[in-house]
Formats: C-alpha cells, sequence, structure tokens
C-alpha cells in the first residue's frame, strides 16, 4: 500500500513537472503574440485620439437643426455626443495606458523572440553545414571531366606531347578499369558495405565511398588513378585530397574515415614505394585522416582478376601499402594508348 502511495506521488510529481514544462513552452512561444498585442495597442493609443479629434461625431449640429428632427433621432444624436464627451474625457487616461503596454508587450516579445531566434539561426546553420558534407552524385560529364583532366595531368608530369586521339583512347581505358575495380570491389563488399561511386561532397570529388554497415568495420573514400610512369607527387596529392575529402564527410556523420589511393599501374616503380612509405611515415601520428591513409598498388595485368584473399587485404586498414603485381608484368609491360 506504502509503494503504491509512493509511486502515486512520483506519478503526481512527473505530472506536475511536465504540466509546468508545457507551460513553460507554451509561454516561450507566446513571444509572436505579445509582440503583435504591443503593436496593436501603441496604433490603438496613437489612433483613439486622432479618431476622436478628427471627427465632429454631431458636436457641430446646431440647436435649430437638432430641434427640428424628430425625437427618436434627437435622442440618437444626443447618446451619441455624450459617448463622445466621455470618450474625450478618457482618452488622455487611456491612450498613455495602451501606449506604454503596447511598447512594453512589445520589448518583452521581441526579448524572448530573439533569444528563440538565435537558437533558429544556430540550427538553420547547421542544417546548412550538414547539407555541405553531405555526398552527392556526380553527373556523367563531371566524371568525364574528372577523368579527361586526370589523363591530361599525367600528360603534363610525363613531358608527353598532346594527342587529342591517344588522349581519348586514355580516358576509355582509364574508365574501363576504374570500373572493372569497382565491380570487382561492389561483389566482394556487398554483404558488409554500401559502395557509393563518384561521390561530391562541396569542393570535394570522391571516386567512391565504402559506406560499412556495422560500426565496426572501418569506412573507406577511394581515389582510383590508373597510371603509367607517373611522378610519385600525383600519387601523394590524390591521396591528400581524399583525405581532405575523408575529413570533410567524416565531420558531418561524426565518422571516420580510412582514405585509399588505388594505383592501377602497367610497370612498376620502385621510387614510388620509397616516396610513399616516406610519406605515411611523415604524418604517421597525425590525428586526421591523413594519418590513417592506405595506398594500393595493383598491376593492371592483375585487376580484372583479384581474388576473395586479395580484396581481404585491400580493406585491411593496417596494411598501408599493399603492392598487387603479376608474375608477368616485366615481360608484358602495357603502354596506356595499348589499352
Amino acid at each position: 500500500m506504502r509503494a503504491e502511495t509512493v509511486n502515486s506521488r512520483i506519478s503526481l510529481c512527473g505530472f506536475a513537472v511536465n504540466f509546468t514544462d508545457r507551460g513553460a513552452t507554451g509561454v516561450r512561444r507566446h513571444y509572436k503574440f505579445f509582440v503583435s498585442c504591443g503593436i496593436a495597442l501603441i496604433i490603438v493609443s496613437i489612433g483613439l485620439p486622432w479618431l476622436f479629434l478628427h471627427e465632429s461625431f454631431d458636436l457641430l449640429l446646431e440647436s435649430s437643426k437638432l430641434s427640428a428632427l424628430t425625437k427618436t433621432a434627437q435622442t440618437v444624436i444626443t447618446q451619441r455626443q455624450n459617448i463622445v464627451a466621455f470618450m474625450l474625457n478618457v482618452i488622455p487616461f487611456v491612450s498613455p495606458v495602451f501606449f506604454g503596454t503596447g511598447v512594453f508587450m512589445s520589448f518583452y516579445g521581441l526579448w524572448r523572440w530573439s533569444g528563440r531566434q538565435v537558437v533558429r539561426d544556430k540550427s538553420e546553420d547547421l542544417d546548412v553545414e550538414k547539407k555541405e558534407h553531405e555526398l552527392k552524385d556526380m553527373t556523367k560529364s563531371e566524371v568525364l571531366a574528372k577523368v579527361e583532366a586526370e589523363v591530361a595531368n599525367q600528360s603534363v608530369s610525363t613531358i608527353s606531347l598532346p594527342n587529342p586521339q591517344a588522349s581519348g583512347t586514355a580516358v576509355k581505358s582509364y574508365l574501363r578499369y576504374e570500373e572493372i575495380f569497382f565491380e570487382t570491389l561492389r561483389k566482394y563488399v556487398i554483404n558488409e558495405y554500401l559502395l557509393l561511386l563518384n561521390q561530391r561532397a562541396a569542393a570535394y570529388e570522391i571516386d567512391a565511398v565504402l559506406k560499412s554497415k556495422s560500426a565496426d568495420t572501418p569506412q573507406f573514400m577511394i581515389e582510383f588513378k590508373k597510371v603509367q610512369n607517373a611522378n610519385a607527387s600525383i600519387l601523394i596529392d590524390a591521396i591528400r585530397q581524399v583525405a581532405k575529402a575523408s575529413d570533410w564527410v567524416g565531420l558531418g556523420e561524426n565518422r571516420g574515415y580510412v582514405p585509399m589511393a588505388v594505383i592501377a599501374y602497367s610497370t612498376f616503380n620502385a621510387k614510388w614505394h620509397e616516396d610513399v612509405t616516406n610519406f605515411l611515415d611523415k604524418y604517421d601520428e597525425n590525428p586526421t585522416a591523413i594519418g590513417r591513409a592506405v595506398f594500393r598498388f595493383i598491376s593492371l595485368r592483375r585487376l580484372p582478376n583479384l581474388s576473395p584473399e586479395d580484396m581481404h587485404r585491400v580493406l585491411n586498414p593496417s596494411e598501408r601499402i599493399l603492392v598487387l603485381g603479376s608474375e608477368d608484368d616485366d615481360r608484358h609491360a602495357e603502354t596506356e594508348q595499348g589499352e
């Protein structure tokens, strides 16, 4: 019985608290009402004197004209004159009260309104910032422009003469190998990840995003590069960009990403491994995404035949640098135009 009494008291207290909270919330939401009423009172306090001083209300009616009217009309006009006389005596007292009350209500409402508006502005700013951090699909023209710029950038870095026909072939080859890799990746991760291709977040363009379906599984942002005799600086710039994108998108989602650069090569350059190793060692303790960055070097001859074991190693963030070559790389070196 005592327990029931205690529970009843708790319930009553809970009801009282809820009722109070609701009442407080209701009062907070009345700020617009206070402002509206305050403005209305100010208008009335100014309008009443103007109205009664501007209109005569039959006060100037001559007695001869009034006596010529019917008894009913005389009574009505006399009552109107009495009401006007009363209002003219009351207005000097009522108008200041209305004006003061209106000013108080307006300022009070605006004060409460400003407090709520700050919260609303912050909420809208957060919504805008969240949208800026959200991923969006790139258009086909944007994807093509990105690949064309990459091919052109590699041509400049290798000091090769511009050739429109060869450039077009290189772009098609680039897109074909990129598609092969991501289709293989999709088949491997279909149960554990959601693969989003060609994404954009603000000014960042991302080839692929691997969103984990489990909180315990790392997420990846992937930049794909098909290279031939490229400078290591191109590879490092690629990981820098995808690392910045990882930080940007991760900030909006409150969850980190592992930046990954997938380098599809025809002939492996040992200098790449050396420069990339030095770069990763330099940022090994960095708390941002660059400190988690990984490189995956995959031979073009092996790329179409990646095994589940290969993909498992590709998605192992503890292996910072991975080289998946082919036994025939040295004998079957491919050129970009030959793809």
